[in-house]
């Protein structure tokens, strides 16, 4: 049983560890259970390598990082919704004992997002044997509640910067679709001639995940008319989410590509000689895999700071320009001139791409899928 929901991010690894158990165990049979009503859920649907598909309530803690106990407390809104999802998570609990009594899994992986809590808790109770994995910098509160029970406790990053007890944790890195691999020179090539880009013309691409970032969208508004008059031959695509089609209102410009959102994302990142990225641990790990070169913007709000600490150890080996939103709010100009200092230095580029595929773990589906089945009695 695979268990995440949430985000994009929480998804596409699961499609990934499902594909790799398939391939080491044709005869697996694999369950997928996500959240009731989730928005990424038709990311599932005629997968091939998953069986069957569960759904269940689940519930999130809302929470703001750095955000003052004062306002948290004043925050009504938030505060109906965390008390109401106080309640899904009650009954997702009754609903992961259903299904497990009903399939029997050998194993489960909670992979993230607060849908894994009620499974977890629900495994807990009927000794299913189970594993949590950790993408980011820093643990999520799914893992911090059920973790404890977990065999194993797999991260994406260095085990140093988890608090689990080490006799259980397993270092696998972040798995990613097989669609992701080292970008050659030649594959680079195929994949400007898939997405109709000249071979010789500069590329940026910018993504703000599964959701969009709608900030990270609005710093690339005020400085896109500029970056066209000093760049030439530039191609901007922007990946910029679910209803925000109309960020740039009237601007236009016949190389500039606006998507809410891009099925083979792969092909665009792999094509492009620059990526414009949040942080987020799935997003890093394939450019990793590809060997691009990226600037990061993490979300300061997310708890934890996890997109921070993510881009913050990217940097320090040279393997990632961060900018952060407060630099920006202070002069939306750095992230103009960090742009365009990349674009025409393609010596810089090519130090960032070695650097962060060093950090790659290009069989991280594999390892996560070995470490399940080992569990299957």
């Amino acid at each position: 049983m695979l268990c995440g929901g949430g985000t994009g991010g929480h998804i596409t690894p699961i499609l990934a560890i499902a594909h790799e158990i398939k391939r080491q165990q044709p005869d697996a049979y694999i369950v997928y259970v996500g959240e009731h009503g989730g928005k990424f859920s038709h990311l599932t649907k005629h997968v091939t390598s998953i069986d069957e598909i569960r759904t269940i309530y689940g519930g999130k803690l809302r929470r703001y990082h750095k955000q003052s106990w004062i306002k948290t407390v004043l925050d009504v809104r938030t505060n109906y919704f965390n008390v109401r999802d106080m309640f899904f998570v009650f009954i997702g609990f009754f609903q992961s004992l259903s299904i497990i009594r009903k399939i029997k899994p050998d194993t489960i992986l909670i992979k993230g997002g607060y849908v894994g809590v009620p499974v977890g808790l629900a495994a807990a109770y009927k000794k299913v044997p189970f594993i949590t994995h950790d993408s980011d910098a820093t643990q999520s509160l799914t893992t911090k509640i059920v973790g404890k029970w977990a065999t194993y406790n797999a991260t994406g990053m260095d085990e140093r910067l988890y608090s689990y007890p080490k006799h259980k944790i397993r270092f696998v890195g972040v798995p990613v679709a097989p669609e992701y691999e080292h970008v050659t020179k030649d594959i680079k090539s195929r994949y400007r001639k898939d997405i109709k880009v000249p071979e010789s013309a500069n590329l940026l691409v910018i993504t703000g995940g599964s959701h969009g970032a709608i900030r990270l969208n609005e710093y690339v508004v005020k400085i896109i008319a500029q970056l066209f008059e000093q760049i030439n031959d530039l191609y901007v695509i922007h990946q910029v989410g679910k209803g925000n089609a109309g960020i740039y209102k009237d601007y236009k410009h016949q190389n500039l590509i606006i998507e809410e959102f891009i099925a083979d994302l792969y092909k665009y990142t792999g094509a492009a000689d620059i990526n414009i990225t949040r942080s987020g641990a799935t997003s890093v790990a394939e450019l990793a895999v590809q060997g691009k070169a990226v600037i990061l913007v993490p979300n300061p709000e997310l708890t934890g700071g996890q997109q921070t600490k993510n881009a913050q150890l990217l940097a320090t080996k040279k393997a990632a320009v961060l900018i952060s939103e407060k630099e920006l709010s202070v002069d939306n100009n750095i992230l103009l001139s960090n742009i365009i200092s990349l674009l025409n230095d393609k010596e810089a580029q090519a130090t960032l791409s070695v650097n962060i595929e060093k950090v790659a773990v290009p069989d991280s589906a594999s390892r996560i899928a070995m470490l399940l089945l080992s569990l299957v009695n």
